[in-house]
């Protein structure tokens, strides 16, 4: 081993990838404002545990993520302990990416993978939410780990498990798998992606009957596992039918969706737009096509083990195709439904990059890596000062100084309406007694009987076709004109409109 390129013994690199990791996302951790699902996890977690726990059932949630962060909720600065977890977890996740890339190809494969989503926009933005979605990958890397462990272990993996049939591998497997789908439902898919790959191990298996029983009891003790949350939540849940608000998938939102996840562009998810960079675009096309070439190369590169291949291949595509299939009926393709396919892709770019770089002497393939660390870290700067999350925290404070008791809000989103609420001092709250969206008419007759009306336009959850500012204006025409404009940052905009003398 050089010394001069791996400065820390092999044991310690998965710890210092670690730090690494958790070093950007914690930059500017509690900086910016709740967004609307997270406000519903500050509420969530702060309840009892009884209520916590039927409060999740309810609205269609599991009570896993929420239980682990419940003992943050009560912390001073929420918004940066409520994303804590979220934080660590991602972090987590590379380390995880670090280990699977090196097992499936070695070492230098799993710096370039831990790279490559250790300092992905999108991943570093899920892991600055205080939500779910990075305590789920982190369970489905765990048993992708071990998918990967059965995969080179060939005739081991069909033996019976207490006859040297690899049962603490399988354990890992089936508590990964399982806890995943018992913390969010967008899991749920990982099944197929796991059911896909054991087909073909099965396939090419010499004892087919044994890998087909261990794989046929791993799946029934998974769905044993996660079938009774579920039940208690279709038992429970208020709506049997979830409405998701996403968007019919056009092309350009299709191609939105793979460079987030995929191709490391900096993506302002409030508006389905992208973050421009401070590099030249040419560099940031250059990224995209680089992370492309590595993940073909990677998959060239595993030609010798199939298995390997097959199995991160199946966890790389099942989410894109099987969510655009359903998406021709209903729409499904939006960023975070399918968040959990970006870390399995970096793998075969990573295990790429190190096929290309395995002959490099180790002096050169330090600085080659040294070099992309310091265009992917350019390439993301944009996210830190960019406003991703309309600044409800803002609005609140010109309302809270300005309102009046019964004053009535008018609001273009009323989720706006909660998630300002939850800013607002706790001596202001009776301010918001009257919330209005879509009917005019209430403001109407509310400002002719002598109150004040506010009208505002911002977006708290994404959830139905954004209107122009120009056209909400255009409906605010019976109100006549605003007595005050005022704007909480770049995205909202208020109106107050003292009671009318007429």
């Amino acid at each position: 081993m050089n010394a001069r390129f791996v400065p820390v013994t092999v044991s310690r690199l998965p710890l210092a990838v670690f730090f690494l990791a958790l070093a950007p996302r914690l930059a500017a951790l509690g900086r910016k404002p709740f967004w609307l699902d997270e406000i519903t996890t500050a509420h969530r977690a702060a309840l009892p545990l009884p209520a916590l726990i039927r409060d999740s059932f309810i609205n269609h949630h599991t009570p896993v993520y929420f239980l682990l962060v419940a003992p943050f909720a009560h912390l001073p600065d929420a918004q940066f302990w409520l994303r804590f977890p979220s934080a660590i977890l991602g972090a987590l996740n590379v380390m995880l990416v670090f280990l699977i890339a090196a097992r499936a190809d070695g070492r230098t494969a799993g710096i370039a993978a831990a790279l490559i989503l250790g300092l992905a926009p999108t991943e570093i933005a899920y892991s600055q939410e205080a939500r779910s979605y990075m305590l789920m990958i982190f369970f489905l890397l765990i048993a992708l780990y071990a998918l990967i462990g059965l995969a080179q272990s060939g005739e081991r993996a069909a033996l019976p498990w207490r006859g040297g049939g690899l049962e603490r591998v399988w354990l890992q497997f089936i508590a990964g798998s399982a806890a995943a789908i018992c913390t969010l439902g967008d899991a749920l898919p990982w099944l197929l992606a796991v059911n896909v790959s054991a087909g073909a191990m099965i396939y090419r298996a010499q004892n087919r009957s044994g890998l087909l029983r261990n794989f046929l009891a791993a799946n029934a003790i998974i769905l044993a596992c996660c079938l009774p949350l579920y039940l208690v939540m279709l038992h429970l849940e208020a709506r049997i039918i979830i409405h998701l608000n996403v968007p019919v998938p056009k092309p350009a939102l299709v191609w939105y969706d793979i460079e987030s996840i995929y191709l490391m562009r900096v993506c302002d998810f409030a508006s389905a737009h992208f973050i421009p960079a401070v590099i030249p675009p040419a560099l940031t096309v250059c990224i995209g096509v680089a992370i492309i070439t590595g993940a073909l190369g990677g998959i060239w590169r595993l030609r010798p083990r199939p298995m390997t291949a097959v199995a991160l291949l199946s966890a790389a595509l099942t989410l894109p195709v099987l969510f655009g299939a359903v998406s021709i009926w209903k729409p499904l393709l939006t960023a975070r439904y399918f968040l959990w396919s970006g870390p399995p892709f970096a793998i075969l770019a990573g295990i790429g990059f190190g096929a290309a770089l395995h002959k490099w002497p180790p002096p050169a393939r330090l600085g080659a890596l040294t070099a992309a660390a310091s265009l992917l870290a350019a390439n993301l700067f944009p996210f830190y000062s960019a406003e991703t999350k309309p600044r409800w925290d803002i609005a609140a404070k010109i309302f809270a100084a300005q309102a009046k008791p019964q004053d009535v809000a008018y609001y273009y989103d009323l989720d706006g309406g909660y998630t300002m609420r939850y800013y607002l001092p706790p001596n202001s709250q009776p301010h918001l007694l009257f919330d209005l969206v879509d009917d005019l008419s209430p403001a109407e007759q509310a400002r002719r009987s002598g109150r004040q009306v506010w009208a505002i336009y911002g977006d708290a959850s994404n959830s139905r076709p954004w209107m122009s500012l120009t056209d909400f204006q255009a409906t605010l025409a019976p109100l006549g004109p605003p007595s005050a404009e005022m704007h909480a940052g770049s995205r909202i905009v208020m109106w107050r409109y003292d009671p009318s003398t007429n």
